[in-house]
């Protein structure tokens, strides 16, 4: 019987805590015991017969006055004191830090002690302000694992990636027998919102929006339903009262407060409308899902990995208009709300269910615990470089570079991500930064087989693979040295001439992002269709159009508004053609930025027609393209086009070539040009960042394509073909 001490610092019963008091009283095989201050989850846990250890109760504000800044820092220390008094006396199998104040807590509690228990931070919000950021990260390169209740809060306490198999995502789900006796939406278009009262939560937002949507959909309703948490949530509800009032919305808005079962409110809903543009996870829309009712949300953070096309409408966050858009296309047809809630609640039940929650929850409690009796156990180490003992190592040899291109981008986030699909199964394998680059082929070819002999498959994600190797799973995002070699230099391109076939034809398994690269595989490289696989690769949530600009702004001094081009400095990008587009961008007061560096074996052709900014630092990028106008992309070749999906999910309209794989992987989400034709591509620039009939639409398509595009998909796709692999059945 494993033992398991959770541990919270707040006393209250929100989201997190309850998906708290659901795990703890359901885990198999498992006496847990919950340590936090009395409180409504002191009182739910008893309910549930979980033994509760009382802490003291203590501020829970980490900021905000003189006061808190100050005593912050004594609670963190005292809450440390009497969780380690804890482990001393119940030296329990596996200790579970409840969320950010805990985990700083337990990691200083038990960083002294002879003997230690297997720590888990459990992630359920994202970080506020640089300095909790920093500690909170420092805290999970402590931790033996890292659980986040979705992938947004997994790369905002890992944003580099480097925790690798210490960090899963481990979404929550509902009781899905719960919901089933709810029926089929009512007829007339009712929304509802449900969410305590905070400013965050953006209720405002859906009074706006739904005073927009009335004038396509007369018969709209909306309740607006939470609890006031203090005296802030109940002027905001007043606020929203007097809202309501005006002649635009007055009779259609009901806010009845705090409601008892979300399941009555959700039952007289056509849809969910849910406004928060950073919402970590978003457990009321999996209960929505669950109800059969359709999610209209915010295309940023949780809601993008939760909803999908099928099941509800995603737009820009923070745009009342483009939320009022999705909510009259969710009603477009009287049949569409019950269409999509069927669709939803399919989805609950694939990926949401209760059960299968509690079940991967205790897997990964196995995976770090150890009994408590026996010899002192000493602190977990660090993901070793060596693969030994992994059924598949993953090569990481480009996500241990500095500058992040396409190829970095895609290693990074799948060292992340597979080892979150299947704990266990893969150990990620990475060199010293000093081996990263040209320097480190040796590595890869030498080292690499010999570190990882005793793992089924060798997984590598950027082009390049270990050539002596029978092992091999390689990604191969494009055929481009092959198919125009003057884009590179003479060297470069033979190498991959001689190199990049046979390790196609020799590898186990062959990736491709694009059906148009898995052709350019077959065709240049002389490798069977079926020993190609197209999986797109993704977006990550750190791109969201919720993200500050002001950083980029300011490290790069710009000043007014401008288009965007994003990609290394190579011929191919063709950036040169936009001499037209930045001129024309220039008579409407948009200056034209290019950002990226150059590679010493591409040949990076004229300088161009924009202010080089050269390569922007990851961490301020996804601001950068927030506050971009547009997008501009006019490659004559790409493999995937990555850059188009990120401008997508900060919610910038883009206007790419219609060559290569960028249609296939823009769809109908972007303005496709002759790359050829510089004046209509200026023609579309100039109407993309400048006129919002073609902005708006433009910008809201694209939200959607770009959530159709994540990490975790791509994760689970790869997964289930390397299991193929693994299990003989391919």
């Amino acid at each position: 019987m494993l033992t398991a001490l959770f541990v919270s610092y707040s006393p209250l019963l929100g989201g997190g805590e309850r998906i708290l008091v659901e795990l703890a009283s359901r885990l198999p095989d498992c006496e847990p015991q919950v340590a936090c201050p009395e409180g409504a989850l002191a009182r739910a846990t008893r309910e549930r017969g979980v033994s509760v250890l009382p802490l003291h109760r203590r501020r829970l504000e980490l900021r905000g006055s003189t006061r808190d800044l100050v005593g912050a820092p004594l609670r963190l220390g005292a809450h440390a004191v009497e969780v380690r008094r804890l482990v001393e006396e119940r030296r329990p199998d596996v200790l579970i830090a409840w969320g950010t104040r805990s985990a700083m807590a337990c990691a200083a509690a038990i960083r002294t002690l002879s003997w230690r228990p297997p720590f888990i931070q459990q992630g359920n919000d994202l970080l506020t302000g640089p300095l909790i950021a920093r500690a909170a990260r420092e805290t999970a390169r402590r931790a033996d694992l890292v659980v986040s209740l979705s992938a947004t809060i997994a790369r905002d306490l890992d944003p580099e990636g480097s925790l690798g198999e210490r960090s899963a995502v481990a979404w929550p789900g509902v009781d899905i027998e719960a919901y089933a006796e709810i029926g089929p939406p009512p007829g007339a278009p009712h929304a509802v919102v449900l969410g305590a009262m905070v400013e965050w939560k953006r209720p405002m937002l859906a009074l706006e929006a739904a005073a927009i949507a009335v004038r396509s959909l007369p018969d709209l309703t909306l309740t607006v339903a939470g609890p006031a948490l203090n005296e802030a949530g109940e002027a905001l509800a007043a606020f929203l009262r007097r809202r309501a009032e005006a002649p635009d919305l007055a009779g259609r808005v009901r806010l009845p407060g705090a409601v008892e079962d979300a399941r009555e409110a959700l039952a007289q809903a056509t849809c969910l409308l849910h406004c928060a543009d950073c919402e970590p996870f978003g457990m009321v829309l999996v209960e929505a899902l669950a109800a059969g009712r359709a999610v209209v949300a915010p295309a940023s953070c949780g809601p993008a990995e939760i909803v999908t096309p099928e099941c509800g409408r995603l737009f820009v966050p923070g745009d009342a208009r483009s939320a009022a858009e999705a909510l009259v296309a969710v009603h477009s047809d009287p049949a569409l709300p019950a269409e999509l809630g069927a669709a939803g609640r399919v989805r609950a039940e694939e990926s949401f269910r209760l059960e299968d929650s509690v079940v991967h929850y205790r897997e990964l409690l196995d995976r770090v615990a150890r009994p408590a009796a026996g010899k002192p156990a000493p602190r977990a180490a660090r993901p070793r470089v060596r693969g030994e003992g992994a059924t598949v190592a993953i090569n990481a040899r480009a996500a241990a570079r500095r500058e992040i291109g396409g190829v970095e981008r895609v290693a990074r986030e799948m060292a992340a991500h597979l080892p979150a699909v299947a704990p266990g199964r893969y150990r990620v394998v990475r060199p010293p930064p000093a081996l990263a680059h040209r320097a480190g082929h040796l590595w890869e070819q030498a080292a690499l087989p010999l570190w990882t002999r005793n793992a089924a498959l060798i997984y590598s994600p950027a082009h390049l693979a270990p050539l002596a190797s029978d092992r091999n799973v390689v990604v191969i995002s494009d055929a481009a040295a092959l198919r125009h070699p003057d884009w590179y230099t003479g060297t470069y391109a033979e190498y991959q001439r001689r190199v990049l076939p046979a390790i196609a034809q020799r590898a186990r398994l062959v990736i491709a992002p694009s059906e148009f690269s898995r052709g350019e595989i077959t065709d240049l490289m002389g490798v069977a269709p079926d020993r190609v696989a197209v999986v797109p690769h993704g977006v990550s949530t750190r791109f969201s159009s919720s993200v500050d600009p002001r950083p980029a702004r300011t490290a790069h001094s710009i000043r007014g508004d401008y288009a965007l081009v994003v990609g290394t400095r190579i011929a191919r990008k063709n950036v040169t053609a936009l001499q037209e587009a930045q001129r024309a961008l220039a008579a409407e007061g948009v200056e034209l930025l290019s950002a990226g560096s150059g590679r010493a074996y591409m040949r990076a052709g004229k300088r161009p027609p924009a202010r080089v900014l050269g390569y922007v630092d990851d961490e301020i990028l996804p601001g950068l393209y927030s506050g971009a106008l547009a997008l501009l992309m006019p490659s004559l070749y790409e493999g995937f086009g990555l850059p188009c999906l990120e401008a997508m999910a900060s919610g910038v309209p883009v206007v790419a070539a219609n060559r290569s794989a960028l249609p296939e992987t823009c769809g109908d989400a972007a303005l496709l040009v002759d790359p050829d034709d510089p004046v209509a591509f200026a023609e579309a620039a100039v109407s993309a960042a400048t006129d919002d009939a073609v902005r708006t639409p433009l910008a809201a398509a694209g939200l959607v394509r770009a959530a159709e595009f994540t990490w975790e998909r791509t994760a689970v796709r790869t997964d289930a073909l390397i299991e193929e692999l693994l299990s003989g059945r391919r």
